[in-house]
């Protein structure tokens, strides 16, 4: 289901409503025959923002191991410097 918004050249994005069937049944409306027929393209921010909060809270927990890590390289790293400089 494409329209034509900027003339019939112009670059259309859209969802194939049988393929989100597969992957979120709840984004698409179905017909009368019980199959796909379009994609309820007004639930589709919702569905984003919490992908998106979930992904940043995935990327501070990352960060939050990568922190640690880097403080306890920096806390070996000197260990051994202090180890090679009494020798």
């Amino acid at each position: 289901n494409r329209s034509f918004v900027h003339g019939p050249s112009a670059l259309q994005y859209g969802l194939i409503a049988e393929q989100v069937a597969k992957v979120f049944p709840n984004l698409v409306v179905y017909g009368r025959d019980g199959k796909p027929s379009a994609v309820a393209y007004q639930e589709l921010p919702a569905l984003l923002l919490a992908q998106v909060q979930r992904e940043h809270a995935s990327n501070a927990r990352a960060r939050n191991r990568i922190d640690h890590q880097q403080r306890e390289i920096d806390r070996l790293a000197a260990e051994v410097h202090a180890l090679a400089h009494r020798h």
